[in-house]
């Protein structure tokens, strides 16, 4: 399974490398219009998308008032109610795992927040523990800084963004930095809220998504494998 920002702008170097991972399945979790600005195509994949519109509720909250600390309440309010939107996406994506049709790509824009959600659906459903789901989400603070490799360079060139970037590339940088950073107690904050309301995320991924216990076992046959004994 992999984790991903926007495919679109993808270099020859780029491709050649995602030639490399062997993937069949793309989960494209992107809006109608995001795909539209960075389209993706990859001849022989299994490519799957939605079509919605834009998930930033930050939007009409930040005009009110436009602080960093406003802009970090409204990530807290995005992530305790995305779960619930994307419940259709969770079902998909899950069903392809556990049909064996990896490897198998998810991704959004920016690769943390719609990602983010999905890849901790995935991993707690596999039994991982809570702390290492929120530390792989944290990752991507520490493998790119969307501020300094995305939004300024597209800013200085001119270049058009789409979606959720277009929308923070307007606000000041301290208002963006909020918007940008994967911090783990954003996802702390959506599980809290999930487990509070329906007892566990397994229970949320059951009563919510539709996603059933075989389902759930089925995954974890294709997707985990017995731990070496020699190595304890």
């Amino acid at each position: 399974m992999f984790r991903s920002g926007t495919l679109g702008p993808f270099s020859a170097d780029d491709r050649a490398r995602f030639a490399s991972l062997g993937i069949k399945t793309v989960c494209d979790l992107r809006t109608s219009a995001e795909r539209e600005h960075d389209p993706f195509a990859w001849d022989g994949l299994a490519y799957f998308s939605w079509d919605y519109d834009t998930v930033h509720e930050w939007r009409k909250a930040l005009e009110h008032e436009r602080t960093p600390a406003s802009a970090r309440a409204v990530m807290f309010a995005v992530y305790e109610n995305l779960p619930n939107r994307f419940v259709d996406r969770f079902a998909a994506v899950f069903g392809r795992l556990a049909r064996g049709e990896t490897p198998l790509l998810f991704n959004c824009s920016a690769g943390k927040d719609r990602t983010g959600i999905t890849a901790a659906m995935i991993l707690l459903a596999l039994d991982v523990p809570r702390e290492t789901v929120i530390e792989d989400y944290a990752l991507s603070d520490k493998v790119i800084d969307l501020e300094r490799d995305v939004v300024r360079p597209r800013l200085e060139s001119g270049e058009t963004m789409a979606g959720g970037f277009a929308e923070i590339a307007a606000l000041t940088p301290e208002l963006r930095a909020p918007l940008l950073a994967s911090d783990p107690a954003y996802l702390d904050h959506a599980l809290s809220s999930i487990e509070r309301n329906h007892g566990s995320v397994i229970a949320f991924l059951e009563k919510q998504a539709g996603i059933d216990p075989a389902t759930i076992a089925a995954m974890r046959d294709h997707l985990l494998e017995e731990p070496d004994a020699a190595a304890f």
